[in-house]
């Protein structure tokens, strides 16, 4: 089994990686983007005894930054703030109290169909079809206040990626600016 974790991993879903809610242990775990905060570098990690069988096979694997040592360097602080700073579980917190007060909102608003995620790996569903012009002025609006939610035109949802280290007025911010633009399109 292997698990992708690109996206999910290093406690965006309030634990260390994605898979970690369900039980599993899969036998290869792909990282990035989070483990070193933006600079290129990707890994695998490998369950034993994987790793001995591929290099019993003669195989060798080869890509550009490869034993690169800043990278790595890069990724142990990384992952060192992540742990000193309790990132992980600071995570889950604020997105149970986040995904509280969006819940909240969306029993106030036919507008929002559902609000689900895990930490702070949100998503907020609204009731328009695709292609929706209040979904997309919506999105502008939050744009212009400052707030960047990720938005496709052929889904009527916002996906929610805050920073692990969102603070409880940002969040309570970004609801209330949120209640307000949806008060003033009823």
């Amino acid at each position: 089994m292997i698990a992708n974790e690109i996206t999910t991993g290093f406690g965006r879903t309030g634990r260390w990686f994605g898979f970690q809610h369900y039980g599993l242990a899969p036998d290869i775990v792909a990282v990035g983007k989070a483990m070193v905060n933006g600079y290129p570098v990707s890994a695998i990690a490998l369950r034993d005894p994987i790793p001995a069988e591929l290099d019993a096979t003669g195989f060798h694997y080869a890509q550009s930054h490869q034993d690169d040592p800043l990278g790595c360097a890069i990724a142990a602080e990384v992952i060192h703030t992540l742990r000193e700073e309790g990132l992980v579980e600071r995570s889950a917190r604020m997105g149970e109290e986040l995904k509280a007060m969006l819940t909240e909102l969306a029993e106030q608003h036919d507008f929002i169909r559902e609000v689900r995620g895990r930490g702070l790996m949100l998503a907020i569903q609204f009731t328009e079809p695709l292609h929706s012009a209040r979904v997309e002025k919506l999105f502008h609006e939050l744009l212009a206040e400052g707030y960047l939610v990720g938005y496709k035109p052929a889904s009527p949802l916002f996906r929610l990626l805050p920073p692990l280290n969102l603070s409880e007025q940002d969040s309570t911010s970004f609801v209330q600016t949120l209640s307000r633009r949806l008060i003033a399109e009823s």
